[in-house]
């Protein structure tokens, strides 16, 4: 029976991402509404950054898609792009990692479907909206990783 509440749970779980990362953000952005600008610069924070003498990640941009820093209007947000251009971890990254952590801790064994998944979530992005951000995978791979880790632990 647990088997069964924690499938009900992962379902929900990817149900409320799809909401919260897809249909939400695309709703606001298609009534230009103060809302969406509150909830497009919360998500636009950068929680982790490169810096300029750092090798490993001096160009974020490159994983963001064609589309990842257009606003409501289809403008290229400048000031957007600045602060994310070299930013490792955004706060959309941070609730990749922080769902997959949970997903792995739920459902370890699961593991390499629901990374699938995210990287299926990813390439609907990249086909239909263009604002996928590649490096999400990456968040989700260590959210799973965490997770199942510490779901290890907790069993001891």
């Amino acid at each position: 029976m647990a088997t069964l509440k924690n499938f009900i749970l992962v379902a929900l779980l990817f149900i409320f991402a799809f909401i919260y990362s897809i249909v939400l953000p695309l709703t606001l952005a298609k009534k230009k509404s103060k809302a969406a600008d509150t909830y497009s610069n919360i998500h636009d924070f950068c929680l982790l950054g490169c810096g300029d003498n750092n090798v490993f990640c001096q160009d974020c941009t490159s994983t963001k898609g064609q589309d990842y820093y257009k606003t409501n209007t289809g403008e290229i947000n400048l000031e957007k792009e600045k602060n994310l251009k070299d930013c490792v971890l955004t706060f959309w990254g941070f609730t990749h990692y922080i769902l997959y952590s949970v997903l792995g801790f739920i459902a370890p064994k699961y593991a390499l479907i629901f990374f699938l998944v995210g990287v299926g979530f990813e390439l609907y992005e990249y086909k239909y909206h263009g604002f996928e951000d590649c490096s999400d995978i990456f968040w989700n791979l260590m959210g799973l990783i965490t997770g199942t880790l510490v779901n290890q632990e907790w069993r001891k």
